[in-house]
């Protein structure tokens, strides 16, 4: 797969196995995040995924001065595709 362009402000819905905390295995829970980085400078080419560091929906950042990312997932290609395709 293709590395997907996902731009910063684009907000992830995550369902359950999309995304990992990093322990190697993928979450049972869904995540929303505002995206504020993908790091695909730091994932190999055979990687499935890439690390997504960003803010929750509960976090005031658009209208606060919130200036460090509140979150951090590793996110798989496909979610990643999906919301490059819709932007």
């Amino acid at each position: 797969m293709s590395r997907p362009n996902v731009a910063v402000g684009t907000v992830l819905r995550l369902a359950a196995g999309e995304w990992s905390d990093g322990t190697g295995l993928p979450a049972e829970t869904h995540l929303v995040i505002w995206v504020s980085r993908v790091h695909t400078d730091r994932a190999p080419e055979d990687a499935p995924g890439v690390w997504v560091t960003g803010h929750l929906l509960e976090c005031e950042w658009p209208t606060s001065d919130c200036t460090s990312p509140c979150s951090h997932a590793y996110v798989y290609w496909e979610p990643l595709a999906r919301a490059a395709a819709s932007e």
